[in-house]
């Protein structure tokens, strides 16, 4: 059994630890993250600490000086710097997840943002001002769809992380076949099923989509690297999303 992208994936409009999406508090400190209770606050401490110190720290200076830049190709390099060079060395990869996650508005990129879509609560602004330019998003189908998003990884969450399947692969590299004619090759050489033993085709769609979803992210990864030729020398890696 995998655990679906979307529910390892760290949201800061959703519960840290379980996804929940009602009833949230935001962390008092650094408002970059919400809980929906305070047991999940202390067990999500150990690894918010250092990023909710840092966030604090740079509050009203850094994060004011980023404001209205494009958040990936400038504030958040710009942010990761700072705090390698603070600490002596870059973010452990839940740490970076969490700092390139950090809510900053939709529409001028202030972080951190904590006023939600009325609708999704899955978009962040920073005043009422960006949330009324942004007027176009509330409702429309790419804020349903975000929000349906957020319930699908909370629901998947309770499930245990996604839907369970069986293979029949063993180690060893797969056909380039598989790679050039998709996952309809994919099923028939691996043996896909559910986890009772059903054929693939037979599952409810959802299902389907889910087992591909949770497969697709590392069989990207591994396609990518087949291309780049890149050898791997270990019989393990582990991807963090």
């Amino acid at each position: 059994k995998t655990c679906h992208t979307i529910v390892r994936l760290h949201n800061p409009y959703s519960c840290a630890v379980c996804k929940a999406t009602t009833e949230l508090s935001l962390c008092s400190s650094c408002h970059s993250v919400r809980f929906c209770c305070r047991d999940h606050q202390r067990r999500f401490w150990p690894r918010h600490q250092a990023v909710c110190r840092f966030i604090s720290s740079i509050k009203g200076g850094l994060l004011q000086q980023v404001a209205g830049r494009d958040w990936v190709s400038d504030a958040l390099p710009q942010i990761v710097d700072t705090w390698t060079k603070s600490r002596g060395q870059p973010p452990e990869p839940w740490q970076l997840e969490q700092l390139v996650h950090l809510p900053h508005c939709k529409v001028c990129s202030k972080a951190p943002a904590t006023l939600l879509c009325t609708y999704c609560s899955q978009v962040a602004y920073c005043s009422e001002e960006c949330k009324d330019v942004d007027s176009e998003h509330q409702g429309s189908w790419q804020c349903r769809q975000v929000a349906a998003t957020a319930v699908a990884a909370e629901l998947m969450h309770k499930a245990g992380g996604g839907f369970g399947f069986l293979t029949d692969l063993a180690e060893g590299p797969l056909p380039d076949s598989i790679f050039r004619n998709g996952w309809q090759d994919f099923v028939d050489y691996s043996g896909l099923r559910g986890m009772n033993g059903e054929d693939f085709r037979t599952l409810h769609p959802t299902a389907q989509q889910i087992i591909i979803d949770s497969l697709s992210f590392p069989m990207s990864v591994l396609e990518a690297c087949r291309f780049a030729n890149h050898p791997w020398n270990q019989p393990h890696i582990k991807i963090h999303i």
